[in-house]
């Protein structure tokens, strides 16, 4: 945002939100539960009833905690701070819930609502947070396809071997094919990361000894990242939070099944959500009542789940506010926010004043590389549609063309020599004099 800031030359109202439980506030926690923003070092179910039992008697009803609590927030904070010029409220992935639950209570300021990366739950195509395996899975196909029909990708693998083949023959559904899966999908969220997969893959089936030293090296610096993220946003984030929004609002219910979401998991090629894992947790949150949940047997304990009940607006589609217009940005190759979920909003969205622009290739968001950090064209639309007042005939989108033209296989040097800590990441040597985060 201050990158925004900057090209606004502070000359605009544009809103993003910190939400209750998360940010520089009071973090919603439990006693003994790690906070930050990985799911694989959060709570255990066998930790959530003292949890449960302690959320209760510090907030009692947790919908406090809620989307439209939140929303609710920040339409207070506009309302008592409003300056009379128009405002634009902007979400990323997780956070476009709250900007669509904003347009429901319609506040007259906001003239503009821009989701980036559409993570919401509204439409008849509702995509669960149980389900996105199979869209993930599906993305991971078309990454692994564009690098078959890519010579700076496919060249190092025989022609009848393309990585995709490679990989879907090598997973049988053992464990560590399990973890292939999760962490190929992983790296797909970062757009200097993905570039890693088909040397790492190279790497994989020539195995040599110089591959071991240099795939050792990424898997110890996976796992830094992976469990325990270092970093300010990190520590701002609320894993209980995040369980607890997810579960009351994206989670399928009843639930699927373990098996049925493990078999969901393995389909895919590659995928970051593996939500099989998640289904102890959410029986134990919830204490759901169902043929599932009474087998997991976790439910079993006094007071109240950490759960909330669906309200008014739950998976029910805004209307758009007469005086606003919404502005839809979504990648065909983001797993965690997935184009099929965008569509199905922007259909479900009651009121004409909308547009939906498609990038081909950009992951984690539309403003910034995730991998360079350098400004994409979603950056330039979103200054365009504020400095318009949110007049989507006048947005500036002739970057777009030059967007979608052609993927970056470059794997950003300050990543290969982190993550790889090489100089060439497929035939390189391990160096460990390139990696700042070792050799200091």
């Amino acid at each position: 945002m201050l990158m925004l800031y900057d090209k606004l030359a502070g000359e605009a109202n544009v809103y993003t939100m910190d939400y209750r439980g998360t940010g520089r506030g009071e973090q919603l926690s439990c006693q003994g539960v790690t906070t930050g923003s990985s799911r694989l070092n959060g709570i255990t179910p066998s930790q959530v009833p003292d949890c449960a039992q302690e959320l209760q008697d510090k907030y009692g009803d947790l919908a406090a905690f809620s989307t439209t609590s939140a929303a609710k927030d920040l339409v207070t904070f506009i309302s008592d701070y409003t300056n009379d010029y128009s405002t634009t409220i902007y979400g990323v992935d997780y956070g476009t819930t709250w900007v669509e639950r904003v347009m429901h209570l319609d506040p007259p300021e906001v003239t503009g609502y821009v989701l980036d990366g559409v993570m919401t739950t509204s439409g008849s195509g509702i995509v669960n947070a149980s389900s996105m395996d199979y869209h993930a899975g599906k993305i991971g196909d078309t990454f692994l396809s564009v690098c078959e029909e890519n010579s700076a990708c496919n060249a190092r693998f025989k022609k009848k071997v393309r990585p995709v083949k490679t990989l879907k023959s090598d997973q049988d559904g053992d464990s560590p094919s399990f973890i292939l899966r999760y962490l190929f999908g992983s790296l797909l969220t970062n757009s200097g990361l993905r570039t890693l997969i088909p040397p790492i893959t190279y790497r994989l089936l020539r195995c040599a000894p110089k591959d071991v030293d240099v795939l050792t090296q990424f898997i110890t610096t996976m796992n830094t990242v992976l469990l325990h993220p270092q970093d300010e946003g990190a520590a701002l984030t609320s894993t209980l939070l995040h369980h607890l929004v997810v579960f009351s609002e994206m989670w399928e219910a009843p639930t699927p099944s373990v098996s049925a979401l493990k078999a969901q998991f393995e389909e895919a090629t590659l995928s970051v959500w593996a939500s099989y894992i998640l289904v102890p947790l959410y029986c134990a949150f919830s204490k759901e009542v169902s043929p599932i949940c009474d087998k997991i047997d976790l439910t079993d304990y006094d007071g109240n789940g950490i759960i909330y009940e669906h309200d008014e607006y739950w998976n029910k589609p805004a209307a758009i506010p007469d005086q606003a217009s919404v502005l839809l940005m979504s990648s065909k190759m983001d797993p965690l926010a997935t184009h099929e979920n965008a569509k199905y909003l922007f259909e479900a969205l009651d009121g004409e004043n909308k547009e939906l622009i498609t990038f081909q290739y950009t992951t984690g968001g539309n403003l910034i590389d995730s991998g360079t950090w350098v400004n994409l064209c979603g950056m330039a639309v979103l200054s365009s549609y504020v400095q318009n007042n949110g007049d989507l005939k006048k947005v500036d989108k002739s970057c777009i063309p030059d967007e979608n033209t052609a993927f970056n296989w470059t794997t950003p040097i300050d990543t290969l020599h982190l993550f790889l800590s090489t100089s060439d990441a497929y035939d390189g040597v391990l160096d460990p004099t390139l990696n700042t985060s070792t050799s200091a």
